[in-house]
């Protein structure tokens, strides 16, 4: 018998519309989609791309750092957790 656990693999499934003056967004659509079925295909085979992981990180960080700007420092999570406590 064989008790190893097969792969599983993950296909992305989108719906595409096609509407007049979309065309920037379907490519851009199309694109986001490749980049996360190889993403995706990579993380089920066990393929780990440091590269490609530092540039995510980097990518994270700056948006963080624009919603801060944006929307100053949110602690709404420590504000949650207080009250909650409270109530126990």
């Amino acid at each position: 018998m064989n008790f190893r656990k097969k792969a599983s693999v993950v296909r992305l499934r989108w719906k595409e519309q096609s509407h007049e003056g979309n065309a920037e967004r379907l490519r851009h659509t199309r694109s986001l989609k490749a980049q996360w079925q190889q993403t995706l295909d990579d993380l089920a085979k066990g393929i780990r791309r440091p590269d490609k992981m530092k540039a995510a990180c980097e990518r994270m960080d700056r948006m963080r750092e624009e919603n801060r700007k944006l929307f100053g420092e949110q602690n709404s999570a420590v504000d949650l957790i207080r009250e909650t406590r409270d109530q126990a």
